[in-house]
């Protein structure tokens, strides 16, 4: 373990390559998808373990543990799929910020349910957006510790700001959605409309865990109550959300993508098809869309929203009920499916007008536009050579002249007159011939008389660059000054 991170730090730091073109992504899918796959592939695993081991103490035991890693290791990969150039750093100030949060919601919001998922998408957003770049330097150590203590301390402001900010949306939610609390307010709206914002409200607190309240809310409404089997209509679309409609968007999305780039989303298609039979573990791959494709969450929101209403309103689907695996899971009273046809009709429909809608929103929006990074970096271009009329520096400009000429061991002479820049020279096979033609507004060469003629934009830079040269010689006991004549009778090839 001593080794791990800084390990791990390295191999997400290869990862890492700027100057690459720009993709259709802020960042490149391999990394970023490839990153939050990790804890998410361990999601079924757990779930499969006690399954496979036969209900062992070891199996239970073992997948109680992995369980119990998967917050702290999504907040990290979440956390990675930003740049930084202290890899080491961000996944221990990832970890501390993570257990920080969850203790102080321990204290604070002790009643509330999903904290740990909270506690990884709050903490991955904090670390990868404050967490320090500063990478380690033993030669300044005060300097480095103290860098790292300032932003300790960032990050612990971070953390108390979060936790008022989640017991605020806490409050609303209840307020809104409690049996209890509830103002009236949702319960007022006209009965489709409710079915709708509780399902949006549902879907939209699912990834945090937080999704009871408004299913509770929808069953105990008088409006919606009386209707068949409402609370196996409920679970049927939570089912064929999982099944059927999230991996349908995905499959979307991956036919948009390059075929170098379509691996990672296959898996979570097929990562959401597992999870899809174990209640209210998809979690993960919704907290990956909202990671990754905010965008394509927000649309999952208001389709989900209108299918919700379908699933409720229309009378063919009363008897319809997720697969028996999926209600023995959970022990509800659910009335066996009875409506086959239109339960099937339901989940083909539903999965076909996700799929049409995602394909719609990618072609109009694009993939890079319903992503997002919490840190946008520009693209730097960096002209090492200005041929400008109010640069003040024309070192760089004289470097890369004589260069092109052959190094100062090829020049005879130098001299400007007006804007044109006349060099003279000794063998023409050292000179570059391709570069000579980029530099100045025009550049030729005689080689009968052994003469490299540039013309600049302006007589300052001429001369300018033409002392810099004339510098650079003096340092090696080499006069440029001379006239062309002078040397022309002593040179020779």
């Amino acid at each position: 373990m001593v080794h791990f991170f800084p390990t791990f730090a390295k191999m997400c730091a290869l990862s890492q390559t700027t100057g690459t073109s720009s993709p259709p992504m802020s960042s490149t899918i391999l990394i970023r998808t490839g990153l939050l796959l990790i804890p998410v592939s361990l999601v079924p695993l757990c779930q499969l373990i006690p399954i496979l081991s036969s209900g062992s103490d070891f199996g239970t035991v073992a997948a109680r543990f992995i369980a119990g890693c998967i917050p702290v290791l999504f907040a990290v990969a979440a956390s990675m799929t930003e740049p930084n150039n202290s890899r080491s750093w961000q996944i221990i100030s990832t970890v501390i910020v993570f257990f920080t949060l969850k203790y102080m919601l321990s204290i604070f919001a002790p009643s509330l349910t999903g904290s740990d998922l909270i506690c990884a998408f709050f903490s991955a957003v904090i670390t990868a957006t404050f967490s320090s770049h500063i990478t380690a330097n033993t030669l300044h150590l005060k300097r480095y510790l103290q860098s790292r203590f300032l932003n300790f301390g960032i990050l612990l402001i971070c953390c108390v700001a979060a936790v008022i900010l989640i017991s605020c949306a806490r409050t609303v939610y209840h307020a809104l959605f409690s049996l209890k609390g509830n103002s009236g307010l949702i319960t007022s709206l006209p009965a489709g409309v409710r079915v709708a914002v509780c399902a949006l409200a549902e879907h939209m607190a699912a990834p945090f865990g937080l999704n009871r309240l408004p299913g509770e809310l929808l069953l105990s409404d008088p409006g919606t109550a009386a209707t068949a089997n409402l609370q196996g209509r409920m679970l049927f679309h939570r089912y064929c959300t999982s099944a059927f409609f999230i991996p349908a968007m995905l499959a979307a999305l991956c036919l948009r993508l390059s075929s170098g780039r379509r691996t990672p989303v296959i898996f979570m298609i097929l990562i959401a098809v597992v999870t899809s039979f174990f209640p209210h573990q998809d979690v993960y791959i919704l907290l990956t869309l909202i990671w990754l494709w905010p965008g394509l969450f927000l649309l999952h929101l208001v389709l989900s929203a209108l299918l919700a209403m379908v699933t409720v309103l229309v009378p063919e689907l009363a008897g319809v009920a997720p697969p028996e695996i999926y209600t023995r899971l959970i022990n509800p009273v659910v009335a066996a499916g009875s409506a086959q046809s239109a339960s099937y009709l339901y989940m083909a429909g539903g999965a076909v007008f996700y799929f049409l809608m995602t394909l719609i929103l990618l072609s109009w929006a694009g993939i890079g536009r319903l992503s997002w990074k919490i840190k946008k970096h520009r693209n730097v271009r960096i002209r090492l050579i200005s041929d400008r009329k109010g640069s003040s520096d024309l070192s760089l400009l004289a470097i890369r002249t004589m260069k092109i000429a052959g190094g100062l061991d090829n020049f005879r002479w130098i001299k400007c007159s007006g804007k044109e820049l006349r060099i003279g020279y000794r063998r023409t096979d050292m000179v570059n011939l391709d570069a000579l033609k980029g530099v100045g507004t025009d550049s030729r060469i005689d080689t009968d008389s052994r003469t490299i003629s540039i013309q600049t934009s302006s007589p300052e830079i001429a001369e300018g660059v033409s002392s810099k040269i004339i510098i650079f010689a003096e340092r090696e006991f080499s006069d440029l000054t001379a006239q062309e004549g002078e040397h022309h009778a002593m040179d020779t090839d």
